[in-house]
């Protein structure tokens, strides 16, 4: 059972962002601008709790990538790829 909802959770967050990606692309600039205002605050404010999830702890490691028998050092690969979309353009 839980591949199915894992799936279906994976699925519906790739749905909108095709959706979205769609509108961005498609749409008049009124439309885009409409677009902006909505989606642009919910984006950022999962982007931010997504991140707050991989903070550093104490030892200077993510809580959310490191585990019993592992430990990685922070920043982990969720803060490099936000870093390198959102302030290189890459």
């Amino acid at each position: 059972m839980d591949e199915v909802l894992t799936a279906a959770l994976r699925d519906a967050v790739f749905d909108r962002l095709d959706y979205l990606d769609r509108l961005a692309g498609e749409s008049d600039q009124h439309s885009k601008a409409a677009l902006a205002d909505t989606e642009i605050v919910r984006l950022t404010y999962a982007f931010r709790a997504l991140l707050a999830e991989h903070s550093s702890d104490e030892r200077g490691r993510c809580k959310q990538c490191s585990g019993w028998l592992r430990s990685r050092r922070h920043p982990c690969s969720v803060w490099n790829i936000a870093h390198r979309h959102l302030l290189t353009g890459s």
